[in-house]
């Protein structure tokens, strides 16, 4: 499944299928791009609580480019942002 990709899944069912959880903050301006994809961007994410997953202080999360207005939108509204 992408990142990008949208299924009606219960929370429960999220953190089933995720390797991963974190919660922490995108840092917008380090991002990094392979070339091969103009739309998918990696973006540096400093996660500050881990839920499930290994733990470590900094990884880097592809997004959409599309996306990255309304994600960086919401977390100057709510302070952070989840990755699955």
């Amino acid at each position: 499944m992408y990142g990008t990709t949208w299924e009606d899944l219960k929370p429960e069912e999220v953190v089933k299928r995720a390797t991963i959880v974190v919660e922490g903050k995108f840092d917008f301006y380090t991002y990094y791009t392979d070339g091969t994809s103009s739309l998918t961007i990696g973006f540096a994410f400093k996660a500050d609580k881990l839920y499930k997953g290994h733990e470590f202080d900094l990884i880097m999360v592809a997004a959409d480019e599309n996306d990255k207005e309304w994600i960086e939108k919401h977390q100057k509204i709510t302070g952070d942002s989840f990755y699955f």
